[in-house]
């Protein structure tokens, strides 16, 4: 980043960011359209699974966040 001029590093900065958004992004949905599935893989048939999907589909939005703010943290 030292040798690049600071619009070439403004412009990594901006196709990094939004890589990550559109990747993070389809993870996200995909883990709140298949939150039953994931579920049931990483705890068993165990749990009890209402209560556990609606908390999986509250938690996928919150990590696509957490992927961009640590992302802007590495800037």
């Amino acid at each position: 980043m030292r040798e690049k001029s600071k619009e070439e590093v403004w412009d990594f900065a901006n196709k990094l960011f939004w890589t990550l958004a559109l990747v993070v992004a389809v993870i996200t949905i995909l883990g709140m359209v298949f939150s039953p599935s994931v579920v049931h893989l990483f705890a068993g048939k165990n749990v009890a699974g209402v209560q556990a999907v609606e908390l999986n589909r509250i938690v996928f939005p919150y990590l696509f966040f957490i992927a961009l703010a640590a992302l802007a943290m590495g800037f």
